[in-house]
């Protein structure tokens, strides 16, 4: 079986818990049952703090192809996006890729205008500057919300939740709930 490829593009700002999250709904998957197989791709979206913990990953190289999921995670909202990155990202979702955004990286899928219209969790510190700012986004106080080929989780557990609906959508509610056990 080809595996599937998953990307997490993430933010200086990110906590380790963040991804840790995300990534073990995954690896979990992979042991408990043969036939599910990702790829992960870690990629900094901006140069590490100098001196800070480091998340694992490499520097975002320009692309982003391949990818059939693409999470941008970041637990501040990011202050703004390099245009080569932003192009990156639209070219990625008009390729196909469902993409979501991990708590405050739900901040850079609606400065592209790639929320419009769509529904968007979003963390309770974040809803009044969120609705200010970005008006065509639908966004909410749920824990996550997967609308469409958009995914977005507030923060916090609800990342692992939204990876079990992930896993239960790919691969059935058996194995969502053999993970969250």
């Amino acid at each position: 079986m080809t595996a599937q490829r998953i990307g997490f593009l993430y933010w200086p700002s990110t906590r380790a818990l963040t991804l840790a999250l995300a990534e073990e709904a995954l690896r979990v998957a992979q042991k408990v049952h043969p036939d599910v197989t990702y790829e992960l791709l870690f990629l900094q979206a901006e140069p590490p703090v100098p001196g800070g913990w480091q998340l694992p990953g490499e520097a975002w190289n320009g692309r982003l192809d391949g990818c059939q999921k693409l999470f941008l995670l970041a637990d501040e909202p990011p202050s703004a996006l390099a245009p080569a990155l932003a192009t990156a990202l639209k070219q990625t979702v008009r390729a196909g890729c469902l993409v979501g955004g991990l708590s405050a990286g739900v901040y850079p899928l609606a400065q592209l205008g790639l929320l419009d219209g769509y529904r968007a969790a979003v963390h309770w510190r974040w809803q009044d500057d969120f609705a200010e700012r970005f008006p065509k986004v639908i966004a909410t106080s749920h824990l996550f919300d997967w609308d469409r080929d958009r995914m977005t989780a507030c923060g916090g557990l609800s990342v692992l939740d939204l990876l079990l609906a992930v896993l239960a959508r790919d691969h059935g509610a058996e194995l969502a709930g053999a993970v969250s056990e």
